[in-house]
């Protein structure tokens, strides 16, 4: 599936998983708006579900969320901030460019 077509992810408190294009759109819609904490944090814990499912994002894909996601080091939120340090720790090991 292409990144380009955006499918949305109708039904969220379902508590099933949309794919991992969904969530990838998703996050980098909601990472370049900086939407609500909560939005955030609910976004980055579906990426790390996919993740610890076994679905992985392919390199470049990574190293975009990598960036975007990065950003959010900066909020003033801890909660927010302990989620992106695990989001950020899972997508170095796949990601092209990283500074770590």
């Amino acid at each position: 599936m292409s990144t380009l077509s955006y499918k949305k992810f109708e039904d969220i408190d379902s508590g099933s998983l949309p794919d991992k294009m969904t969530v990838f759109q998703d996050c980098l819609h909601a990472f370049y708006i900086h939407q609500f904490t909560k939005r955030c944090r609910l976004l980055l814990s579906r990426l790390l579900r996919l993740s610890y499912l076994g679905h992985s994002l392919a390199s470049q894909e990574a190293t975009t969320l990598f960036f975007s996601i990065s950003k959010l080091f900066q909020h003033k939120d801890s909660s927010l901030r302990q989620m992106v340090y695990l989001a950020i720790k899972e997508l170095s090991v796949i990601s092209e460019d990283v500074l770590m």
